[in-house]
């Protein structure tokens, strides 16, 4: 069965707030959070692994809580605050940067850095 694309006439207008910017875009309902990340906005610091939420290679953050985006439609986040890891990376080269330490000694968790106020 062909998946209609976000051009088809069942594409849907859904706005995603991702790593801080908004993002308005036609998508198909069945589009999946991941594929909607990787596909449509080329953030690819999600990964695909199983896409059956066994692996957590596709986790993000949904205002404030972890979640699977390879089980989650894109759809029914129309509005919400998400967090990719791609942002987290991103922050954690720049504070090394800045800061002159290296990666492993960079003493914050992502788990506290992703629910801290520096992300907004």
């Amino acid at each position: 069965m062909k998946m209609p694309s976000s051009d088809s006439k069942d594409a849907i207008p859904v706005s995603l707030h991702m790593n801080g910017k908004k993002y308005d875009l036609p998508i198909d309902p069945r589009t999946t959070l991941l594929d909607c990340l990787r596909e449509h906005l080329h953030l690819t610091g999600s990964k695909k692994g199983c896409d059956h939420g066994q692996c957590g290679a596709c986790t993000v953050h949904i205002n404030g809580r972890r979640q699977l985006s390879c089980l989650a439609f894109a759809a029914l986040h129309d509005g919400d605050e998400i967090t990719t890891i791609g942002i987290v990376a991103a922050i954690t080269a720049a504070t090394c940067h800045a800061t002159g330490l290296r990666v492993r000694e960079l003493p914050i968790k992502i788990e506290d850095l992703l629910t801290s106020s520096i992300l907004t």
